[in-house]
């Protein structure tokens, strides 16, 4: 190669993007001959789903920056210390003439990442390369501020910070910069004397950054195995509560054109939610890997107060949420390693804190928190949902970071670490930051947020959307009684849940708890029936005539009449519902109720909002028809109306794809209860949602979803299928038929028996409930379950596995004798 030869390197690192991206801008660049990028994928930074998010990311900055630059970008795992000097000394062979050299990058302020930049720098320096830094994080850079950053000249605590900033003239957000032009040679990767890609710990990055290359010493799911996603875009793992995040500028760009114009003008009022897409920006997986940077944030959100005016929803997406950002990234250039100090950067412990680290019963605490077990279902359900998603809301993350560290005591610093382990959008000054704050060792001065779980619950999620979402233990209970449960569950609790100012109302809650407890074992229900943490018994709400007073009782031309008449008019409201009632017994004279399942036609247009809406008008629409003067329920789950004649009309709301489901296991609601908890220590879960499969994921274990088609579910458990039809209903005498010789059309792959035992699956869990209630009910069933209530786990479990043995043994036998034969 003649000529001059002055080779830079663009070590990419949280800037995966050309846009606005300083690095490409600095002078070193423009004075280069030839280019080459390079990014390192190091675990020492990364969880399994930055890891994913980033591989995506790269796959399409790789493309982009070869077509723009006609340079390649090589991609590595391993520590950028050692990968990039092995890199240079390879381009080193290539020149001739001048031999020096420049890496650029942007700069990073925490300790580690800066320890990683002084021994590179060490490592280049013999060898006549540079390293040169850029500034890419912040929405305000930190020459503009009217303060001098870099010395430790920071404002403190936030609030001044920010009043600094907007009250001086010079602080001005600077504008994007566009991708620049370059005419730079390309390095010549196919030159036997490169060798580029025998540098260890080389890969080359997919188009879906599903299925990377791996370095010599990585297995093929070192960084999926623990991930609930399929190859593709990360989605929430939650059936119902889709959400994409798929690393790229291509994906940020377009969530942030889709969050304007959808989202943007109600963020002020929605952004304590915590279900949903349009609630919040989520921005901060692609603002944390810098595949789009706070400037084309605030400067899109500009044009967008041009056309329709400046409001408080712009300025908080467009100022005030990015500085508190920026704040948290200067404390790491002021404190550096103070970050990950007990007493954080404000060096002393708050007024009435305390947490230890350790000691057995705090490790028992804090894997409660963990695996969302703490009985308290606002808690738990964020901390679920982080764990199967890796995201959660900002007002999720307050509170669960409260609870930790005041309700529980526990180090801070754990759960930060936690948080680092699991965030998809996992950002080290933000989240270290952020936590310190929790604690109370953000900045002296600072306000310190001991947040009510209780008030925080009713505040933010009033109808348990989000509990009853990712608490499946919750899910059949009453909306307005949900968060009642953690009040219930703290009597078998942890001391330490309980606050201060909350003791003497718990006292009296426990006090009233025991009565109950005695006046149920004095009515002979049985000790089973106690409460038991974390959560009690699922509360099983009937559909019967009781929510109301007087209620008259219908005969059958009656309960017929009005069933018609509700449907007629709920179905012709305009609401875009359906409605069907569940068949009754044929022998049956009167009538406690009208129940009525109801179920808009899509459940995911126009999210919960619409759905809520056309609940809504379902019940206008009937209450009308019936006259009705009180009703009792929610929008959500179920509304019980009361007619001027006297009858009660229950409305049950539930998903479009689980109507059938519904309606059948409705029709058959004494057969489906005991047939429910006689699956349960199988591992197997039966609702009006569907057929589940409990199986292990992460810490925890999860439903899931093996079928909603009725027809399905009878054929998996060798259920006569008139049982699930909607359309029949049988006398409590007739309902055990189960039939052995069914084919198996499902497969299923977890829980405790079923992991022991695959061939469970199918007719045999038919045959194996037969005998088991022959062994342990003498073939009753009622008797059976109180066996099932009474009886210990693990003894059932074994009990299982005898009564399998036994049946593959006899199967065996059949097998030899036909054989014979």
């Amino acid at each position: 190669m003649g000529g001059a030869y002055r080779p830079v390197i663009v070590w990419f690192r949280n800037d995966l993007r050309l846009t606005d991206n300083a690095v490409l801008h600095l002078p070193e660049i423009q004075r280069a001959t030839h280019l080459v990028g390079i990014y390192c994928l190091d675990d020492r930074f990364e969880n399994a789903r930055t890891k994913r998010f980033k591989e995506q990311a790269v796959a399409e900055l790789e493309e982009r920056f070869h077509k723009r630059f006609g340079a390649p970008l090589e991609c590595y795992r391993g520590k950028p210390e050692k990968i990039i000097p092995d890199v240079v000394r390879k381009l080193r062979k290539l020149g001739t003439g001048s031999q020096d050299g420049f890496v650029v990058a942007s700069e990073e302020v925490a300790s580690y990442e800066k320890r990683v930049e002084t021994k590179l720098q060490e490592q280049l320096a013999p060898l006549g390369f540079s390293l040169k830094l850029a500034w890419t994080y912040s929405l305000f850079h930190p020459d503009d501020l009217p303060f001098d950053v870099r010395s430790g000249d920071l404002p403190e605590p936030f609030t001044s910070f920010r009043k600094r900033i907007e009250d001086s003239q010079d602080a001005v957000v600077r504008q994007v910069l566009d991708v620049p032009t370059l005419k730079l040679g390309a390095i010549p990767l196919d030159d036997p004397n490169a060798g580029l890609d025998c540098v260890p710990g080389a890969w080359t990055p997919s188009q879906d950054g599903g299925g990377v290359g791996k370095s010599p010493d990585q297995s093929a799911d070192a960084t999926s195995h623990v991930l609930p996603f399929e190859d593709g875009p990360l989605k929430s793992g939650h059936p119902d509560h889709w959400l994409t995040f798929r690393g790229g500028e291509s994906a940020a760009n377009a969530r942030l054109e889709y969050f304007v114009e959808h989202g943007l003008s109600k963020y002020k009022t929605k952004r304590n939610e915590s279900v949903g897409w349009d609630y919040s920006t989520k921005l901060s997986p692609w603002l944390a890997a810098g595949n789009i940077s706070p400037r084309q944030v605030y400067h899109r959100i500009r044009a967008y107060e041009e056309e329709h005016g400046e409001s408080v929803h712009t300025y908080w997406c467009s100022v005030f949420e990015p500085l508190w950002r920026d704040f948290m990234r200067f404390q790491g250039i002021k404190y550096g390693n103070k970050l990950f100090f007990e007493l954080g950067p404000a060096g002393e412990m708050p007024s009435g804190a305390k947490w230890s680290y350790g000691d057995r019963e705090t490790a028992k605490r804090f894997k409660s928190w963990q695996e969302g077990r703490t009985g308290i279902p606002w808690v738990d359900g964020h901390m679920r949902e982080l764990v199967h998603t890796g995201f959660m809301s900002n007002r999720g993350r307050q509170n669960v970071a409260s609870f930790l560290v005041h309700n529980l005591h526990v180090d801070w610093r754990e759960g930060a670490q936690f948080f680092q382990d699991q965030l998809i959008d996992h950002d080290v000054t933000s989240n270290w930051c952020n936590w310190a704050s929790a604690a109370g060792v953000g900045t002296r001065g600072a306000r310190l947020n001991r947040f009510n779980m209780d008030k925080q619950a009713r505040d933010y999620d009033k109808l348990a959307v989000h509990a009853r979402l990712w608490v499946p233990e919750v899910a059949d209970v009453r909306p307005e009684a949900v968060h009642d449960l953690a009040l219930r569950s703290r009597g078998s609790s942890m001391e330490s849940f309980r606050s201060k100012k909350g003791q003497q109302r718990q006292e009296q809650q426990n006090k009233e708890q025991e009565q109950e407890q005695q006046e149920v074992k004095e009515s002979g229900k049985g000790a089973e029936q106690q409460i038991s943490a974390p959560y009690p018994p699922p509360i099983v709400r009937s559909m019967g005539g009781s929510r109301f007073e007087n209620t008259r009782r219908l005969d059958r031309a009656e309960l017929d009449a009005t069933a018609a008449k509700v449907r007629h008019a709920v179905e012709n409201a305009g609401c875009q519902v359906r409605c069907a009632m569940p068949p009754e017994l044929r022998d049956k004279s009167s009538f406690g109720d009208v129940d009525l399942i109801v179920a808009t036609f899509q459940d995911k247009e126009g999210g919960n909002e619409m759905i809520l809406k056309a609940h809504e008008q379902a019940i206008d629409a009937a209450a009308s028809a019936l006259c009705s003067v009180a009703r009792k329920g929610d929008a959500v789950t179920q509304m019980s109306l009361l007619s001027e004649e006297g009858f009660q009309v229950d409305l049950e709301f539930v998903p479009s794809a689980s109507f059938a489901l519904a309606v059948a296991v409705h029709a058959h609601g004494d057969f489906c209860w005991l047939l429910g908890r006689a699956l349960q220590p199988l591992g197997l879960k039966l609702t009006t949602h569907g057929l589940f499969v409990r199986r292990a994921v992460a810490t925890l274990l999860e439903d899931f979803l093996l079928s909603r088609d009725p027809h399905a579910v009878a054929n998996f458990l060798g259920v006569c299928p008139s049982f699930f039809d909607g359309e029949t209903s049988k006398t409590s005498d007739t309902l055990i038929e189960i039939e052995d010789r069914r084919a198996c059309r499902a497969f299923i792959n977890g829980g405790d028996v079923i992991q022991r035992h695959p061939y469970l699956a199918g007719p045999l869990v038919g045959q194996c409930l037969r005998e088991l209630c022959i062994s342990h009910g003498n073939g009753n069933w009622k008797a059976y379950l109180q066996w099932l209530q009474a009886t210990p786990r693990e003894d059932i479990l074994n009990a299982i596995d005898a009564q399998v043995n036994a049946l593959q043994r006899r199967a065996n036998c059949d097998v030899a004798r036909l054989s014979s034969s």
